[in-house]
């Protein structure tokens, strides 16, 4: 007999961009000013789109999504990207959750 297994997932976490932080855009790219850190970090064009998308309602497979149609990359890559850039994100503490900073 075989029993089955029931995994518990944790919830897709949905990152907003912290409020305090200044971003200027020039010609598709953009600066982010932290001033907890006083440090700024550039975004290219894309990772200025997944940051426009860390509004607190959508997930990175949400965000890899819009990136594919948008961007017209097979999901899987939009995906690894949208996960990486994250990633970054929270590195540098510009995003937080729900419950607090992402990192």
């Amino acid at each position: 007999m075989i029993e089955s297994v029931t995994l518990t997932q944790k919830p897709a976490v949905r990152p907003l961009g912290r409020p305090d932080l200044t971003l200027h855009e020039l010609d598709g790219e953009a600066l982010i000013y932290d001033p907890t850190s006083a440090g700024t970090h550039r975004l290219n064009p894309t990772a200025l789109f997944i940051w426009r998308k860390c509004d607190g309602t959508r997930d990175a497979a949400v965000i890899a999504e819009e990136l594919a149609e948008v961007y017209d990359v097979p999901p899987d890559a939009a995906l690894e990207h949208v996960e990486q850039m994250l990633h970054e994100f929270a590195k540098n503490n510009l995003v937080m959750t729900a419950d607090g900073p992402s990192h």
